[in-house]
């Protein structure tokens, strides 16, 4: 596999936690996500309008994702007790996309979450973690330091004031990254839209004391609202920093927005499939004439299409499907529903 062009790419892959897909969005809330879109398209984005996720589960889509290929042939002998995570977090640790990318020349940056499975990385090259103390943090960032204030649940309270500033951190380190004489492949997980709740439509912090009496609904469109904007600074930070070195960009959500526990019973709902599988994504492919990015495209296809337009690589299409399991206990028992779920992106 070798690059094409004259100067590999920098690569972001950003993972925004249970961000919905548009048309569960607007059916749900009502919420109209064109201007968003074409603030993304006028930035040089593909947006495809039918995403959807392989699964809808947090480590099994991101599993298959960054390892190019279905879980039913990554994993072809589950666990016999098939809620064991083990063989899905090693995948995690070292994903195929990372050892291609390194066997090139690239440095891997990690920026994790406060989920284990990707809050560390023994693969990396360099972590991004959040500093301490989070008072100096809220400085950095030029945000007031909440305090808590009677009626706050203080572990509560605390939980959620450093969720918060861990994803102001990150949405403020992304365009600042470099790995001087190196191309850099950053895996970002970036737990919002995903509760808890504490942002509102302008960034500022609402404690759980606050959002008493509020419906989940409105909590998850105010915080999706703020990620809204902090995307379109991330990504014109990018853009600004390496004016003559364009990088690759994939923004793209594990799964949808929350609706039920994913058992396969309950995706046969047309709403709740609908807001579990429906995702948003969007990618940007710089100095690529043509590209072959189409409007449903999954994220089992995204590294394949990526590595045959910037090096290529040549790596076949998978079939893009769509995938439920029963319940946590049965993690690897795969239920094929693709044809329930195309009809609702």
């Amino acid at each position: 596999m070798t690059f094409v062009g004259v100067t590999p790419p920098d690569i972001y892959y950003i993972v925004l936690d249970d961000y919905g897909g548009a048309r569960a969005l607007q059916d749900r809330f009502g919420l109209d996500q064109e201007p968003f879109f074409r603030a993304l398209r006028g930035c040089g984005f593909v947006v495809p309008e039918h995403a959807t996720t392989n699964y809808p589960r947090t480590e099994l889509s991101l599993a298959s994702s960054q390892n190019l290929d279905y879980l039913q042939r990554l994993i072809p002998h589950p666990p016999t007790d098939q809620h064991d995570t083990k063989p899905l977090l090693r995948l995690l640790e070292r994903p195929e996309v990372v050892r291609i990318l390194r066997a090139r020349g690239y440095r891997y940056v990690h920026m994790g979450s406060w989920w284990p499975p990707t809050r560390t990385s023994p693969f990396a090259d360099r972590e991004i973690r959040l500093p301490s103390p989070l008072s100096d943090v809220a400085a950095l960032l030029g945000v007031p330091y909440p305090e808590p204030q009677p009626g706050d649940r203080l572990g509560t309270f605390l939980w959620e004031r450093r969720e918060y500033l861990r994803v102001l951190y990150e949405f403020h380190e992304l365009p600042k990254l470099r790995t001087p004489g190196h191309p850099m492949f950053v895996f970002a997980h970036i737990l919002c839209p995903h509760e808890p709740y504490s942002f509102d439509a302008r960034g500022r912090f609402v404690p759980f004391s606050q959002r008493a009496g509020r419906d989940q609904g409105s909590s998850y469109l105010e915080q999706l609202r703020f990620v809204n904007g902090q995307v379109i600074r991330m990504v014109d930070g990018i853009a600004r920093r390496a004016p003559l070195h364009p990088s690759v960009v994939v923004l793209q959500s594990d799964e949808g927005f929350y609706a039920a526990l994913p058992g396969a019973s309950a995706h046969l709902r047309p709403d709740i499939a609908q807001r579990h599988f429906g995702i948003f994504a969007a990618y940007l492919f710089p100095d690529v004439s043509v590209s072959g990015l189409y409007q449903s495209i999954t994220p089992v296809n995204v590294f394949r299409l990526l590595f045959d337009d910037y090096f290529g690589a040549g790596l076949p299409l998978l079939p893009d499907r769509n995938y439920v399991f029963p319940d946590v206990r049965h993690l690897y028992t795969f239920t094929d529903v693709t044809d329930q779920i195309r009809p609702l992106s």
